[in-house]
């Protein structure tokens, strides 16, 4: 038989474990905090050129990425560096190398600002 009791109990027990929304912290600490779209940062090393892919997948999905070419030979570097800035004109982004063979991909709507000591 149907036991109403014990269904309560077990709609309680699962609601309690359901993860809650982050809370932000200061002025208004009652507030939830929620994930904009578009705000994720993806940090990627290719391999191959077939990673190029991926990385433009994340541009269209209007998320930065921080590519680090450190791991590939200079020709397949700069072969995925051709794609990408292609990528890059067709999205209306923006292109800031950070250092050395590492390079911020952001998409249009994401401004890069360098401070005046960090400009060449």
């Amino acid at each position: 038989m149907y036991d109403y009791d014990q269904t309560r109990t077990r709609n309680r027990q699962f609601r309690s474990e359901a993860p809650q929304p982050m809370m932000m912290r200061g002025g208004r600490s009652d507030m939830p905090m929620r994930q904009m779209e578009g705000s994720n940062v993806n940090i990627y090393s290719p391999t191959t050129f077939e990673d190029i892919q991926t990385l433009i997948d994340f541009l269209k999905r209007n998320e930065q990425v921080i590519v680090d070419f450190s791991s590939l030979d200079q020709p397949g570097a700069y072969r995925i560096m051709d794609f990408m800035s292609g990528a890059i004109y067709a999205l209306d982004g923006s292109i800031k190398e950070i250092k050395a063979n590492i390079f911020l991909f952001a998409p249009r709507g994401v401004s890069i600002s360098v401070p005046p000591q960090y400009r060449n």
